[in-house]
């Protein structure tokens, strides 16, 4: 055996670990990397380079980890409390539709989608509500179709989820959450009588070139499917109904 490589042990295994420190291993190899690689410097003057080198790696290996660590806490953190119960989760959901009827607006001019923008095609409206819908750090994160929490299924349009483009009045959504006659939420019921099911109203203007829905109000139902869902953090207004970018 050749008398030089016992004294090069120990940079080669820094070298090799800081090199494994950047992919897979991350921390679990790059902080030995630069423990073998301060041992190398002070006992194998003709490892040093190795050593060196393995040690850059190791950091680089530590480095990388870190940043993705800390990615994924800030990411958590942004994400909205869970709701509590079966209603809670009803809620979470229409949100996340209002989430996703905001953005469209957005990007078309202030109107929200018209059925004639899907083609009548129900499997592109639901594409449409698994669009980005949730901002983490001021980027969008990819979304997904809501889940029932009654059904434990993906919402199926039709069946458990609804959108009635000409359903509203002009102004109708000044009466949502409210005990008034003119409510139009107040005798509302699911369509096809699924606890969970969330119904989304508009308004359409018509006086255009192009039809345009310039309102729109969301209303869900839990257990009780023959009248919309309470509002448990508002006891004087009976009913959650989310109308264009906000509750009332």
């Amino acid at each position: 055996m050749d008398a030089d490589n016992p004294s090069r042990t120990a940079g080669t295994v820094s070298l090799v670990l800081g090199i494994l420190s950047v992919f897979p291993f991350g921390l679990l190899a790059g902080i030995p990397a630069i423990v073998v690689a301060i041992r190398a410097l002070r006992n194998e003057p003709r490892s040093r380079t190795r050593a060196r080198v393995g040690a850059v790696l190791g950091g680089f290996g530590i480095l990388i980890t870190a940043a993705l660590v800390v990615n994924y806490i800030a990411d958590v953190s942004m994400q909205p409390n869970p709701p509590i119960g079966d209603a809670g989760a009803t809620s979470y959901n229409m949100y996340n539709i209002q989430g996703s009827l905001d953005e469209w607006a957005t990007e078309n001019g202030g109107a929200f989608p018209y059925k004639a923008d899907f083609d009548s095609d129900s499997s592109r409206f639901m594409e449409f509500l698994a669009r980005d819908q949730v901002i983490r750090r001021g980027k969008t994160v990819a979304g997904r179709v809501p889940v029932n929490v009654y059904s434990k299924a993906a919402y199926r349009y039709g069946v458990d989820l609804f959108y009635f483009p000409d359903s509203l009045a002009a102004g109708a959504n000044r009466f949502t959450s409210t005990e008034d006659s003119a409510c139009p939420y107040r005798r509302l019921s699911a369509p096809q009588g699924k606890p969970g099911t969330i119904v989304i109203l508009g308004h359409t203007d018509r006086s255009g070139t192009w039809p345009r829905v310039t309102e729109y109000g969301i209303v869900g139902f839990d257990k009780d499917a023959s009248q919309p869902m309470k509002d448990s953090t508002a006891p004087n207004r009976p009913y959650l109904a989310l109308c264009n970018d906000k509750p009332r």
